[in-house]
């Protein structure tokens, strides 16, 4: 018997042992718990830089066990880009709080793949409110000429209408100020 096999005979030893052990101590989930209150993701969420070359929207939905689904929509031209749902990862901000604060997201789009990370935000550019920050890690398929990259986006959450009733027939009125009842009948 030569040195190697002997190490390898050794090595699966120790790992049977280990595995055996942490089985017997109650250790065999490896995975932690995913924070079940997700409250302060779930929404839809719209980009604050209307003319963004990349996601315009996102809406998060999630269940009382802590799953999510990401359904993404990119910036396309005349209308946004259908991404899909996939799911999500939420997170906490510590071991102890069962509250999602961020997420993250995997798309695979054949020729390249996406990986999102949003943390939610209480404020930006000074002004309180609702804002996700996204960042999109977008890694093109082995051929591709074109580079990896990475962009930034904030978005914000968009104000609940649940249990709000909106009249659709009855048309809304967009008047800019200084302009004339002309000009906005005009934009209508």
């Amino acid at each position: 018997m030569n040195n190697t096999t002997t190490t390898g005979t050794r090595f699966r030893g120790t790992a049977l042992a280990c595995a055996a052990l942490l089985t017997v101590a109650g250790v065999h989930n490896a995975h932690a718990q995913k924070p079940p209150v997700v409250s302060d993701v779930v929404g839809t969420w719209t980009n604050v830089n209307p003319a963004t070359p990349s996601i315009i929207k996102i809406v998060v939905s999630g269940t009382s066990a802590g799953a999510l689904t990401i359904h993404g929509y990119g910036a396309c031209s005349p209308t946004p880009c259908d991404w899909g749902s996939v799911g999500g990862n939420g997170f906490s901000l510590n071991v102890s709080s069962n509250k999602a604060e961020s997420w993250n997201a995997f798309y695979n789009f054949g020729f390249k793949t996406d990986q999102l990370t949003a943390v939610r935000l209480t404020s930006y550019n000074g002004k309180a409110g609702d804002y996700l920050q996204v960042i999109s890690q977008s890694m093109f398929a082995a051929g591709d000429t074109r580079y990896d990259y990475e962009s930034t986006d904030v978005l914000v959450r968009a104000p609940s209408t649940i249990g709000v009733l909106v009249p659709f027939e009855t048309p809304m009125k967009v008047q800019s100020v200084g302009s004339s009842a002309a000009n906005s009948d005009a934009a209508r």
